[in-house]
């Protein structure tokens, strides 16, 4: 029972968490209520799934497994040092009370990511946790294309804050670019064509769906990324695997290039007219102006 635990319920959970967190905050009216707008700040399905991974995994012994393990002394040394000064700052904070709750979200995605590699050591299979993300992830694209067929009012309707499962559309690029990145990789290690045309597709998806919705920084993230893994990852440069990610680019832009927009900061020509410059000052938004104003205002203190 345990077994058909790890091989099946985790990556069900996994990959359908975001699938109820959208179901849970629809409206496509623009109206959503107090409870749905909470459940979607928090993430909750979210969070629960990742609480009942990290159950699963105290249970399968990854208390044992984190004693056993000899990180080197500078590595521990930075990790107490980062929760110490995490844990310090939340008590520190102006509102504590919210840093205290986000603090330990994080310590929350933490322990998760600690009890994924534990798992999947053991009795959970990497291939079947890809299989329930891109499962969930492809339903969720579905359902969120029925979200927008279904808004009655699409020029009066908040395209960028009214959104399904994200308090702001750009949020849907850190699903797409994650998954579009398991797609990457999982193209690269495909021993069979049929497991390599699942990846592409669904790394196809993935960036069409940043495309479509202007995340351009996944786009960027995912080309920034297999340019890295060209030069650092051998298994990078075969054919396979660069030349999958430059089909499945080329597949999402023919695709985000022929799906309407519903609104102007969205589409294609929206995310490439942006990129290069235009009212929102290029690829990154000015935000390295905010972290340069950010980091002199550091040294002036």
């Amino acid at each position: 029972m345990g077994r058909m635990i790890e091989r099946y319920f985790i990556p069900f959970i996994l990959g359908f968490a975001p699938i109820l967190l959208m179901l849970l905050t629809w409206a496509p009216n623009g109206e959503p209520s107090g409870t749905m707008m909470f459940i979607r700040s928090q993430q909750l399905p979210l969070l629960a799934a990742e609480l009942i991974v990290i159950v699963i995994a105290l249970r399968e012994g990854l208390p044992a497994r984190l004693k056993a393990m000899r990180l080197p002394w500078p590595a521990l040394a930075a990790a107490l040092a980062l929760t110490a000064i995490a844990l310090t700052t939340a008590w520190l904070a102006p509102n504590p009370a919210q840093a205290q709750v986000r603090t330990a979200y994080w310590l929350i995605h933490i322990l998760f990511g600690l009890s994924i590699m534990h798992l999947c050591a053991g009795p959970l299979a990497a291939s079947d946790l890809y299989r329930g993300y891109a499962a969930g992830f492809a339903i969720f694209v579905l359902l969120f294309a029925l979200f927008v067929a279904q808004v009655p009012d699409p020029g009066g309707f908040d395209w960028t804050r009214g959104l399904p499962a994200s308090g702001h559309i750009r949020h849907y690029g850190y699903y797409a670019a994650a998954v579009g990145a398991f797609g990457l990789g999982i193209m690269a290690l495909a021993e069979t064509r049929k497991r390599w045309i699942g990846a592409f597709a669904v790394t196809a998806l993935a960036l069409g769906f940043a495309l479509w919705t202007g995340s351009r920084g996944a786009v960027i993230a995912l080309v920034a990324a297999s340019a890295a893994g060209l030069l650092l990852v051998p298994v990078m440069r075969k054919a396979r695997q660069w030349g999958g990610a430059l089909a499945s680019l080329g597949t999402a832009i023919f695709v985000a290039f022929w799906l309407p927009a519903p609104a102007a900061h969205m589409g294609l020509a929206r995310t490439v007219t942006a990129s290069a410059g235009g009212e929102e000052s290029g690829i990154t938004t000015r935000r390295t102006d905010l972290w340069k104003l950010a980091f002199d205002a550091l040294l002036e203190r």
